[in-house]
């Protein structure tokens, strides 16, 4: 991989996690439950998805906004897996993983990586006990957070992006 290809997939990630965004939007409007009822079906291969069925897991009982933050949540795990990943391997790929270490915001994003890789939960290793507390732009990992869950109120959409804005900007300004 190159230094074009890895910005060229930072912004696949960066485009991705906008549709994740707008859609989670798109998904509060009334309009929307109705389109998805009419939608029918769609396959893949041999497999079929009942669109209507979105729309009734919509109208039930849990709050949209619980169900919408669950969408959110997976757009969250690509907005912070996938760029660390790719940074890393590129990195490492370039005997520039020392650079990478040494990024102020690098120990809380993998932190925050591993966290919601399990299912939005702290759980630190021995290692991760160690370097903590760490801190990014006023939200503080630390061990008392150990085996808690991860609420979008401590680290929510806005947030991703600017790790990910920073990410990427160490990529274009920092790496060869």
């Amino acid at each position: 991989m190159n230094k074009q290809i890895l910005q060229n997939n930072l912004k696949v990630v960066q485009n991705n996690f906008i549709l994740v965004y707008a859609a989670s939007r798109i998904f509060c409007e009334p309009r929307v439950l109705n389109i998805l009822e009419t939608l029918g079906e769609g396959s893949l291969g041999r497999y079929n998805m009942r669109f209507n069925e979105i729309a009734v897991f919509l109208k039930e009982d849990i709050s949209k906004r619980e169900k919408n933050n669950e969408f959110v949540k997976m757009g969250i795990r690509m907005m912070l897996k996938e760029p660390f990943e790719l940074v890393k391997d590129y990195c490492k790929l370039t005997n520039q993983i020392s650079l990478f270490k040494k990024q102020k915001w690098y120990h809380f994003a993998r932190i925050l990586r591993n966290c919601v890789s399990h299912n939005f939960r702290f759980e630190f290793t021995n290692s991760d006990k160690k370097i903590l507390p760490v801190s990014y732009k006023g939200k503080t990992i630390d061990i008392n957070m150990d085996n808690t869950d991860m609420h979008l109120s401590f680290f929510g959409q806005s947030d991703i992006w600017e790790l990910f804005c920073e990410m990427g900007s160490f990529v274009n300004n920092v790496l060869n």
